[in-house]
């Protein structure tokens, strides 16, 4: 559920619109919820701790943790190695004075880890949150 997902990543707040009568409202009519659906809702939302002093607990994650860090760290050599390849054919084909064919892949390579760059920066904030 969206609400307990807010909470879960420590949101400031909710926003449930609520109407006695979803379907007369003059507006928002189909995202509103009735008094008691929403009563329902706050009611099962869990606020979960930030932390927890179980060691078991925190060297099990530490565990998982590391293991992301490594297949992470696995990916973007796979990435660089396919990028030096990449720069090889162009660089093979210019010497031949062929027009490179694979320009746009070698810009979508670019991108690809460009984003891989920023994935790798929000992955490493989430895992600071938790």
């Amino acid at each position: 559920m969206v609400s307990q997902k807010a909470l879960d990543l420590d949101m400031a707040g909710l926003m449930i619109e609520s109407h006695i009568n979803p379907d007369a409202a003059w507006s928002d009519a189909k995202q509103q919820v009735t008094p008691a659906v929403l009563g329902k809702i706050i009611e099962g939302l869990v606020v979960r701790k930030v932390s927890s002093e179980n060691k078991s607990f925190k060297d099990t994650l530490s565990v998982l943790r590391e293991q992301i860090d490594q297949l992470d760290d696995e990916i973007f050599q796979k990435l660089a190695a396919r990028m030096k390849i990449s720069e090889k054919i162009g660089q093979y084909k210019k010497k031949i004075t062929l027009r490179s064919s694979r320009l746009i892949v070698g810009k979508r390579s670019l991108r690809a880890a460009r984003s891989w760059a920023l994935l790798w920066d929000s992955t490493k904030d989430l895992q600071e949150m938790y």
